[in-house]
């Protein structure tokens, strides 16, 4: 879910953990009290400014500037052209950081942006792709990073 701390949106994964009704001027209106199960360690720290009573703008502007959006499946499926997708998804199978890809079942991948970088001569995008891959014998994360053309032609993996 998306929540706003003053003017900072952060993302989280959270778990219900009750619930209620209470009157908000002069309307019914439900209640949830919720446990983080997913927060980043940015947001988590402007949580923890906010609670505090202390400014949750981060005092490093040059930190702000450089912050990654993270992009849900579905911004990936609107955002990035479907054989870019697949390029990079196939690259990290081949790199066994990611199980083959099968019809009706999801890949497990989170997508980040972060934004137009310079990569040697020329403007790229750069896209971090976290990736996991079950095992007999436990989970294996992964965390790809790749810079890529306009187009989607020239793709280079960086780590």
């Amino acid at each position: 879910m998306r929540a706003t701390v003053e003017n900072r949106v952060v993302r989280v994964r959270a778990k219900s953990v009750w619930q209620d009704t209470v009157t908000h001027q002069g309307k019914s209106v439900w209640r949830y009290g919720m446990r983080f199960t997913g927060i980043s360690a940015d947001d988590w720290d402007a949580v923890i400014r906010f609670t505090t009573d202390k400014p949750v703008a981060d005092e490093n502007k040059a930190q702000e500037e450089l912050v990654t959006v993270r992009m849900t499946p579905d911004d990936a499926n609107r955002l990035l052209p479907q054989l870019l997708q697949n390029r990079l998804l196939a690259m990290l199978v081949e790199r066994r950081r990611l199980a083959p890809l099968q019809d009706r079942i999801t890949p497990l991948v989170q997508y980040f942006y972060s934004g137009i970088v310079r990569h040697g001569d020329k403007l790229m995008h750069r896209l971090t792709i976290q990736s996991k891959v079950v095992g007999n014998e436990g989970d294996e994360m992964y965390e790809t990073r790749f810079v890529f053309d306009d187009k989607g032609e020239n793709v280079t993996i960086l780590n």
